[in-house]
């Protein structure tokens, strides 16, 4: 042992990999010679870091200021709009506030610039959340941008209900101020839940950007503006015209007319007299026909010559991101295929119109609220609008499978990949849907589950599940129940979750497949030890772990062994869990499994603490504790640190068992999981020496 010892000194030196050396001394107390070679053999494998929950990313940028500079606002009573945000908005009155009208006034602007202004002189937290074409928005997707912009993205992972409470504990501490914009694009449901929080539950400011008033809020109208207020942005929009000439000459009165006195029309109207050849004979033909002068305008500029067919092309793929697109997305999608420069092409004249703007240094482009909207109901009356919608699904399932590995880039296009899988649907393209939700809705190592987002998990796993369906295919459709079974389980929902897994489980026996049917039976194992049925749960177990052994697939006997593990220990069979654990850490050695690993050296451990072999249990929770961390597994992170709590309170460290337990106690909390009761407990009989064995053991996985 004291070569061994010394063998792993050696190696780690330079590593600082605490995980491995926990690793590699526990296994080694707990194995014969023959798993020692084994260990060592994949001693790289091992100390290969997990990928990690990547840092809070920088909040997303308040939009930029308008193209021509931003011109003071007033209301009906001519009092500056800018300066009610300010005194409206203060941290003290913690109301929600409306900017309300209808598209194109410039609600966003005023928006943006009060957070500006809250950022420079007060010193406040912004957070910025746009629903614009977000279809699935909702109160919980509120929190978790709340959650990430405050650099709690760890929060993603609890119910709604809990990380509202978690989020209010976050808001308290600083000033902050919440704005969502484009609310009248939310479903209406959520419109109230998302506006009922922000006014009563949100400890902070907050200010919604809107076309409708909201009861019981501060609403401040926001209409076209007024004759001073279009004649000074004109003079903006002129100014900075590539041939300001062509102006010379025109009513400026009636130019603001044609608009309807709506900056972001106005904008539309100069652009358009900037590149004609006949400034007055635009304006006139402007002035012509009926209706909304937004509608009449875009359709004009959609319409003129000089945007030609790929202008126009670019414009309508424009409007299905979410909410903008880089250059390559872009000339894909527009059907350029990887011609940038006839996208370069088409962007300028789109810009010359003002039709289009540019962010993150020219390298990614958007569309306004007003422009999107509009430009989407061309596409919808385009003679082949399915083109342009297939070369998005195509696109970005090409974007999935190609970072299917990297975590950190699917969930940087998350919405878009969530839009693709959306509008597959729509378009019956079930190989599409099937495709993009195998990679981004696994339970396990889909980038929605891994990061938290779980209602997008739950409906994209819904809709992965429906294509199979409507493929009528078998295995299919075991395999995506299964998968939506351990999503609905995990959130509480224990009897849709029972109803898949019976589902899966039929099929697989109808199918003579061995290897899913031992693991529907595994995991409708894990439903009933969630639900208390142990007896139950060990049959099951057992069933599936005969089945595994014949397929001698080390991964799942080791699944199985840990499960019949827990269900002895639990039991209070301790001499049985003991036995289960040693096997399992056997055979997720072999399989160099570190997540199961570490489950197993953490049931070993237990069952020493209960027996009294303090030593060795010390040495298997560390063991644990240290793979808990490399992998942030924060369930098994608490569970190792109250066991340990308890080790401590029984060696008579009762200040260290103390904090430990504490420590265990936050996870438990943040985590709502109801071992926080038994972490509460642990606290309360501190000073006592006799405890019964403990049954909050992780489980290694699916």
């Amino acid at each position: 042992m004291n070569a061994l010892l010394h063998l792993w000194n050696h190696l780690s030196q330079g590593a600082q990999d605490t995980v491995i050396g926990g690793l590699v001394l526990a296994a080694l107390a707990a194995l014969g010679n023959f798993f020692k070679e084994r260990i060592f053999a994949t001693f790289k494998r091992l100390t290969a870091r997990q990928p990690s929950e990547p840092p809070a990313p920088s909040p997303p940028p308040i939009p930029r200021p308008p193209v021509a500079s931003f011109v003071p606002r007033l209301d009906h009573e001519n009092r500056d709009i800018l300066e009610q945000l300010k005194q409206e908005l203060a941290p003290a009155k913690n109301q929600l506030v409306v900017l309300w009208g209808p598209g194109g006034v410039g609600k966003t602007a005023l928006a943006a610039e009060s957070a500006r202004a809250f950022k420079d002189i007060a010193g406040q937290r912004v957070v910025w959340a746009s629903a614009e074409n977000r279809a699935d928005f909702s109160l919980n997707i509120l929190l978790d941008e709340i959650a990430a912009q405050l650099g709690r993205s760890d929060l993603r992972r609890l119910s709604r209900d809990s990380k509202a409470e978690e989020i209010r504990t976050a808001i308290a501490p600083a000033p902050t101020l919440v704005v969502l914009d484009n609310f009248e694009t939310i479903s209406l449901g959520e419109q109230v839940d998302c506006a009922n929080w922000l006014r009563k539950e949100a400890p902070c400011p907050a200010l919604i950007t809107t076309r409708e008033k909201i009861e019981q809020a501060h609403n401040i109208p926001v209409d076209s503006m007024s004759s001073t207020e279009a004649a000074s942005l004109l003079d903006l929009l002129i100014g900075q015209a590539g041939n300001s000439r062509a102006f010379e000459g025109l009513s400026r009165e009636n130019i603001i007319h044609v608009a309807d006195a709506n900056p972001l029309v106005l904008q539309w109207v100069v652009g358009q007299i900037d590149l004609a050849q006949d400034p007055r004979s635009t304006l006139a033909d402007l002035a012509k026909g009926k209706g909304d002068a937004a509608e009449r305008i875009f359709l004009h500029s959609y319409n003129l010559p000089q945007l030609g067919d790929d202008g126009r092309s670019t414009l309508l793929a424009l409007s299905l991101f979410v909410p903008g697109a880089s250059r390559a997305a872009l000339a894909d999608v527009a059907g350029f295929d990887a011609d940038v420069g006839r996208l370069n092409q088409s962007l300028k004249r789109l810009a010359s119109l003002r039709l289009v703007n540019s962010a993150q240094k020219g390298d990614y482009f958007v569309v306004e609220g007003l422009t999107r909207e509009l430009a989407r109901s061309r596409l919808l009356q385009h003679e082949m609008p399915e083109r342009f919608q297939q070369r998005f699904v195509a696109f970005f399932l090409r974007f999935a499978r190609e970072h299917r590995q990297d975590v950190d880039a699917l969930e940087a296009e998350k919405d878009d990949v969530l839009a693709a899988l959306d509008m597959a649907s729509e378009l019956a393209d079930w190989l599409s849907v099937a495709a993009i939700g195998d990679i981004i809705a696994d339970p396990v190592d889909g980038v929605l589950a891994a990061r938290g987002y779980w209602d997008q998990a739950t409906r994209a796993a819904e809709l992965y599940l429906q294509a199979a369906r409507n493929s009528q295919n078998e295995s299919g459709i075991a395999g995506r129940a299964q998968n939506l079974a351990i999503i609905y389980q995990r959130r509480g929902n224990f009897a849709d979750a029972r109803r898949l897994y019976e589902e899966a489980l039929a099929i697989r026996e109808k199918r003579r497949d061995s290897e899913g049917e031992a693991r529907v039976l595994g995991d409708l194992g894990l439903l009933e030890e969630a639900e208390e049925n142990f007896d139950r749960a060990r049959q099951l177990a057992e069933k599936s772990f005969e089945i595994k052994k014949e397929l001698g697939d080390q991964v799942l006997i080791g699944n199985s062994l840990h499960q019949l593990g827990r269900l002895a220990y639990v039991q209070r069979d301790l001499a049985g869990a003991e036995s289960f654990f040693q096997q399992s850490l056997e055979a997720y050695t072999v399989a160099a499994d570190r997540r199961g690993i570490g489950a197993s050296l953490q049931g070993l451990g237990a069952v020493e603490l209960n027996q009294g072999r303090h030593g060795q249990a010390r040495e298997h929770l560390g063991g644990s504790l240290s793979i808990a961390k490399n992998i942030k597994d924060q369930e098994a992170i608490a569970d190792n640190l109250n066991l340990l709590g308890d080790l401590d309170e029984k060696e008579g460290n009762r200040d260290e068992a103390a904090r430990q337990i504490r420590e265990a106690l936050r996870i438990y909390e943040r985590l709502k999981s109801p071992s926080a009761e038994s972490a509460r407990r642990s606290l309360q009989r501190i000073g006592h020496r006799k405890q019964p064995p403990r049954d909050d053991l992780a489980a290694p996985g699916k």
